[in-house]
This record gives structure tokens, C-alpha cells and sequence, in this order.
């Protein structure tokens, strides 16, 4: 509970403070011209998967808000959603395109701008999670589609190798490993190309 009443401090902390830069802006007069992009590199477990923290590739510590708020836009304060996968590696070139700078061929993000004109559309068929945490055993690596995450746990030491699917429209908290269900054999084998071309 300690760590809970933390928490929403925090979450309360950032909501107020995001409160005054706003006025701020007005204040100056530039918030009719002032992108506003909103983030955080992750998430946190609150209990899920009965474990607290931020450095597990489930979707509670690794999914985040993004919000972007350019108020130039027809789409700005309509409440459009993206379901399409989307990651921080992003938010560089999003940056360097909404300053009308040339995207570098080597960044491995995209821009999102394309999102604003077509909710519906998508950047990347798939992302990459790793989950990398000083010297201990659980560093993992997942890769998520819009419609599946696929977990590898390479675990040396005392801990087995393991292997996670998840589909999101049947199993939006990861509660069914569909690795062993034969009819997710052809998903899997897709997901592991994609984890080798990663």
C-alpha cells in the first residue's frame, strides 16, 4: 500500500505539473503553437503478474501513455486513438520531422506524424522490448505486433530457458502462454522470424 499511495503521489505530481506548463504556455501565448509531446519510458506493475516494478516485458511496466498534442492539427483535442504499435525510438524523428528536419537514414525509429493523419494507420508492423537489468538473471527480449507479444526469457545460471505468446484481443493481461498450443504453432513460427530479424 505504501508503494501504491507512492505511486498515484507521482502520477498526481505529473498531472499537476503538466498543468502548469500548459498555463504557462498560454500565459506566454504560444500554445496555439507549441507541440506538446508526452511521455515515459515506462510503465509499472502495480501487482500484475503478482509483482511490483517497472522491468518486466509485460504489458503493464512496458506499455505507456504517449500523447501528442500539436494544436495545428485538424485531429488536435478530438481524442483520435492509435492502436498500432508504437515505441520511444520514435519519438526522435517525430521531433526532427515536426521541426521540418531530414529524418537520418541510420535511426532505427520513425515519425508518428503519420498517425495524426490516419488514426488508423501504423509505423511499424513490430516493435522490440529488451529488458536488460544490471548482472541479474531475467534480461528478456520480446517482440510485439498489434496482435501478439512473443517473450523469450534466455535464463542461464539456475534458471531455465523460456519461451511466452500472448494474444491481445483474447488476453489483454497475459494470463494464457499460448507457446504449447498447437494452434498457435504457425503464429510462433512467425513471431521467431521476427525475433530473429531483430
Amino acid at each position: 500500500q505504501r508503494t501504491m499511495r507512492r505511486y498515484n503521489q507521482l502520477v498526481y505530481g505529473i498531472d499537476y505539473a503538466v498543468g502548469m506548463i500548459r498555463d504557462e504556455l498560454e500565459k506566454q501565448g504560444i500554445a496555439d503553437n507549441t507541440v506538446i509531446l508526452f511521455l515515459t519510458d515506462n510503465g509499472y506493475s502495480c501487482g500484475a503478474h503478482g509483482m511490483g516494478g517497472k522491468v518486466l516485458p509485460y504489458e503493464e511496466p512496458s506499455r505507456t501513455p504517449m500523447i501528442i498534442l500539436d494544436p495545428r492539427h485538424p485531429v488536435s483535442g478530438r481524442g483520435a486513438r492509435v492502436k498500432s504499435v508504437t515505441a520511444n525510438i520514435d519519438m526522435a524523428p517525430t521531433v526532427l520531422d515536426l521541426a521540418g528536419l531530414p529524418i537520418p537514414d541510420n535511426m532505427d525509429g520513425k515519425s508518428l506524424l503519420p498517425l495524426l493523419d490516419n488514426p488508423a494507420g501504423k509505423v511499424h508492423d513490430s516493435i522490440l522490448l529488451i529488458n536488460a537489468w544490471g548482472n541479474a538473471p531475467t534480461h528478456s527480449l520480446a517482440v510485439v505486433t498489434d496482435e501478439y507479444k512473443y517473450i523469450n526469457w534466455p535464463y542461464d545460471h539456475e534458471m531455465e530457458a523460456a519461451e511466452e505468446l500472448y494474444q491481445f484481443s483474447t488476453d489483454q493481461y497475459e494470463m494464457t502462454n499460448l507457446v504449447a498450443n498447437p494452434e498457435y504453432k504457425a503464429v510462433l513460427e512467425q513471431m521467431h522470424k521476427r525475433y530473429d530479424q531483430s
